[in-house]
């Protein structure tokens, strides 16, 4: 994890960045038989991220076995779509995608190599396959402004029917990070943690050349950001449970049934025209290019028409916007 994105706060992997993975035919044999040992099927792969050849020559055999598998994998959260439904058919239930922020503009900050309407993508697909998430949100990045998270704030509630974060945290500074290693992004490095030096009696020089987390100057979101990015995830915890689901229409239509309490309705119908438009932002896209696709598909709205719906939907939270960037939100639906 990290050879070609190493996030600016990661301090995984130490020196050895080379990516790295065992044979897929190897990786079998070992399940296979650590199955049968210890007669559990609950496995946890302690891969940093799946390796993308396994989702070819892996994949497909876990799904042959036919056994009740609970997988744990770390995945990164671009993944398509059809390779998450494949996952869930092969076992997997549970993933660390190390989604990390729904702001474009932190996780460019990051280096994560993904962008915030990806990170909302990845969690409804999660939900239309039966795969949980388990992520976090992270903030205080050098150079990061309320007005990155404002947009975020603001749809918020219309992703209570998504898996919520775990938690808010501020960035931690480790060693081995590119924070730690180039104080010119920003991280002030102030020693190590104050905990180690009450762990270890040693002079403070020794002790900085023994650790990992290392305390710094807070940067990025301070004060009443912060506490209302805090209370904003703990709504979204306690609002778990909640949905916004797609059901099939005759004629092509589709209703979306509305259980968030953020609702404007219980059900919002789309006829087949605007159903088809809806269907092309499962993907995500920007209002040109939707209406480009769109009237390719042989859809009668307009670019004005397409950006009357899209505006519609944004207001009811049936879509979440991402700069120029729309996905939709509804659950249940599959793609391609």
């Amino acid at each position: 994890m990290g050879q070609k994105h190493h996030c600016t706060f990661c301090g995984l992997n130490n020196t050895l960045m080379a990516f790295r993975a065992k044979d897929a035919t190897r990786i079998l044999d070992e399940l296979k038989r650590a199955v049968r040992k210890h007669r559990v099927l609950d496995v946890m792969f302690a891969d940093n991220i799946l390796d993308q050849r396994y989702l070819t020559e892996l994949v497909p055999e876990l799904t042959a076995l036919g056994w009740d598998l609970d997988i744990f994998f770390e995945v990164k959260s671009n993944l398509p779509y059809p390779k998450l439904a494949a996952l869930a058919q092969a076992g997997v239930t549970r993933v660390q995608p190390g989604i990390e922020s729904l702001s474009t503009r932190v996780l460019e900050l990051m280096r994560k190599g993904v962008r915030g309407w990806q990170n909302v993508r990845f969690l409804r697909d999660c939900v239309t396959v039966g795969i949980h998430p388990q992520w976090n949100i992270l903030y205080g990045f050098p150079g990061e402004t309320p007005d990155d998270y404002a947009p975020v704030f603001e749809q918020l509630p219309s992703l209570a029917h998504l898996p919520p974060p775990q938690g808010a945290s501020r960035v931690a500074l480790t060693r081995f990070s590119p924070f730690f290693d180039d104080p010119g992004l920003g991280m002030v490095n102030e020693g190590p943690a104050p905990a180690f030096t009450l762990i270890y009696d040693l002079p403070p020089a020794e002790v900085a050349d023994l650790v990992y987390l290392f305390q710094s100057r807070d940067s990025g979101l301070v004060g009443e950001p912060v506490e209302r990015l805090s209370s904003l995830v703990a709504d979204w915890s306690r609002a778990s449970g909640r949905t916004l689901a797609a059901l099939d229409r005759s004629g092509g239509g589709l209703v979306l049934v509305d259980r968030r309490r953020s609702a404007r309705a219980v059900e919002h119908r789309l006829d087949a025209r605007e159903a088809a438009v809806y269907r092309h932002l499962l993907k995500g896209h920007s209002l040109a290019a939707l209406t480009r696709i769109a009237q390719e598909a042989g859809s009668p709205f307009d670019a004005a028409g397409v950006a009357e719906l899209v505006a519609r939907w944004r207001a009811r939270g049936l879509v979440f916007q991402d700069g120029d960037v729309h996905v939709a939100l509804a659950t249940g639906l599959g793609y391609r």
